[in-house]
Order: C-alpha cells, then sequence, then structure tokens
C-alpha cells in the first residue's frame, strides 16, 4: 500500500495528484505530478512535453476527446513508458494544446487495471494498493 498526500493547488485547494515519470525513446526519464481524475477516460498531458520526450505529433493519428465541460479536445495519443510507483509499463497518454487546467490528468486507462486507488479527502491522501 502507497499513501500519497494531496498536494495544494492555487492556494489552499487540496487535490490527489501522483507522482509519475514518462519515458522518451532514449529512456531519459521526466518527473512530474498529474491529477487523478477516476472520472476521466484516458490520460492527457500537454502538448509541450511531446518536446521534451522527443514525440513527433505527425506520428500520431488525431484523437479528439471529451473533457469535463462536455467539450472536446484535438489530443495526440502516444503509448508511452511509465515509471509509477516502482513498476514501468506501457501506458496509453494523450497530449494537448487544449488541455484546459494547469495541471495533467491521469485517468483510467493503463493505471485503473494495476493499481486500486483510494481516495481518503477526510485526510487528504490518495492511497494506492498494486493490484
Amino acid at each position: 500500500m502507497i499513501s500519497v498526500p494531496y498536494k495544494k493547488f492555487e492556494g489552499n485547494v487540496l487535490l490527489p495528484f501522483a507522482p509519475l515519470a514518462l519515458k522518451s525513446s532514449s529512456g531519459m526519464p521526466t518527473y512530474l505530478d498529474a491529477f487523478v481524475d477516476s472520472g476521466a477516460d484516458y490520460s492527457i498531458f500537454h502538448a509541450d512535453l511531446m518536446t521534451i520526450l522527443k514525440l513527433n505529433p505527425r506520428q500520431a493519428k488525431i484523437k479528439k476527446v471529451q473533457v469535463g465541460d462536455g467539450d472536446y479536445i484535438k489530443t495526440y495519443p502516444f503509448l508511452i513508458d511509465v515509471e509509477f510507483f516502482g513498476e514501468t509499463f506501457k501506458a496509453p497518454i494523450n497530449f494537448s494544446k487544449e488541455l484546459g487546467p494547469g495541471f495533467n490528468l491521469l485517468g483510467r486507462a493503463g493505471f485503473f487495471n494495476r493499481f486500486r486507488f483510494c481516495f481518503d479527502d477526510k485526510h487528504h491522501v490518495l492511497i494506492l494498493t498494486r493490484l
């Protein structure tokens, strides 16, 4: 079991963020945090990470993804090597220039089938258990 304290976002709002690393094709990891969104089918990260990870958007088949407000945004889907709480695996990650919030979103695909996520809002802790 892994316990991750919520992080402050824009003042005093505590949200469930999880640390992870995305690996480039050369294996170089980029460490970042992502908001864990159990209502999101897909992970969506900001498009500027494609440059850091040396991903060519022309190699992706553009995918329209519906976001929380009902709008659709254009994303570039890739299967990325991810380091997440001691495990390395490939996960589907979408990148978008149109992602609204000031943070990356960690969705269900590729993650929720490997870990059980428990949101303990009372104690402001995200609890993960390997499946």
